[in-house]
C-alpha cells in the first residue's frame, strides 16, 4: 500500500489498515470447501435426475411391451370363445348338448371380451405413460418395437 494513502501518525509512526485479513481463521478455505461439497451435491442430484428418467422411459416401454402381449392374448381368447359358442350353439341344434352348454359359453364369451375391453384400455394407459415418459406433448407418432422374442443363437464351434 503506498505511504500516501495511510494517515500520518503523531511521532514518525504510520498506522494503516487494510480490507484484507492476513488470517481468517480458516473461513476462506471453508467456504471453497462447501462450494465443492454444493457442486458434487449438484452433480449427484442430476445423475441420479438422469438414471430415474432413464429407468421410467425403460420402464413404460416394457409396460407398454406386455400390455400389447396381454391384449393379443386377450383378442386370442374371444376368437377361441366365440368358436366355444358357436360349437355349444351346433351341438344344441343337432341335440348333443344341453340348453346350458349356451349360455355357460355365452358367459365365458362375455368374460373375455370384457377382458380384452381392459386389455385395450391398458394398451392406452400404457401408450399414455410412455408418452409422458418422453416427455412429449402430442400423441405417439410411431409404434414401438417388440424385440423381446426369442432369437436362436447360433455360436461358432470354432472360436
Amino acid at each position: 500500500m503506498p505511504r500516501s494513502a495511510c494517515p500520518a501518525g503523531s511521532g514518525g509512526t504510520t498506522s494503516c489498515r487494510s480490507g484484507l485479513g492476513v488470517f481468517d481463521f480458516g473461513q476462506s478455505l471453508n467456504a471453497i470447501r462447501a462450494a465443492q461439497a454444493s457442486e458434487r451435491s449438484l452433480e449427484a442430484n442430476a445423475s441420479t435426475t438422469r438414471e430415474s428418467v432413464l429407468f421410467d422411459v425403460k420402464q413404460s416401454y416394457f409396460i407398454l411391451l406386455t400390455a400389447k402381449r396381454l391384449l393379443g392374448v386377450a383378442d386370442e381368447n374371444v376368437l377361441q370363445d366365440q368358436k366355444h359358442v358357436d360349437l355349444a350353439q351346433g351341438r344344441l341344434d343337432v341335440g348333443v348338448a344341453t340348453r346350458l352348454d349356451v349360455p355357460q359359453s355365452q358367459v365365458q364369451l362375455a368374460n373375455a371380451e370384457l377382458a380384452q375391453v381392459t386389455a385395450r384400455n391398458n394398451v392406452a394407459v400404457a401408450v399414455e405413460t410412455l408418452r409422458n415418459s418422453l416427455g412429449l406433448d402430442g400423441p405417439l407418432d410411431f409404434d414401438i418395437v417388440d424385440t423381446l422374442d426369442i432369437h436362436d443363437v447360433r455360436l461358432n464351434e470354432d472360436k
